[in-house]
C-alpha cells in the first residue's frame, strides 16, 4: 500500500509544480518611440519620420521634421488617409 501513495504523491508534486500564476491582463504594447503613443504609432502613414515626431501642446496634434534638400519644415502627422493625428480632450467629444 505504500508503494501506491509515494506515486501519487510525486504525481501531486509535479502537477503542482508546474501550474504557475499568471496576469490575465496582457501587459500594454510599448512604443518604439517613448515620445508619441502607440496609438499614434499604429496609426500614422509610413512615409513619416516619427524619430523627429511630437505632439504640441497647444493644439494637441502631432507633427514630425521633414528634412528637405534646403530646409527642415514641421508637417502634420498623418494617417494613411491624410487626417491629421491629434488628440482629442473628452470636452471636445460630440455627444
Amino acid at each position: 500500500m505504500t508503494h501506491l501513495k509515494m506515486p501519487a504523491a510525486l504525481l501531486t508534486m509535479t502537477v503542482v509544480t508546474a501550474c504557475a500564476v499568471v496576469d490575465p491582463t496582457p501587459p500594454e504594447p510599448e512604443s518604439p518611440y517613448p515620445q508619441l503613443p502607440l496609438q499614434v504609432v499604429e496609426r500614422a502613414a509610413t512615409y513619416q519620420d516619427l524619430s523627429t515626431a511630437f505632439m504640441d501642446p497647444t493644439d494637441n496634434c502631432f507633427y514630425y521634421m521633414h528634412a528637405g534638400v534646403v530646409e527642415t519644415t514641421r508637417l502634420p502627422l498623418r494617417n494613411a488617409a491624410g487626417a491629421q493625428l491629434c488628440i482629442i480632450s473628452p470636452q471636445a467629444q460630440p455627444a
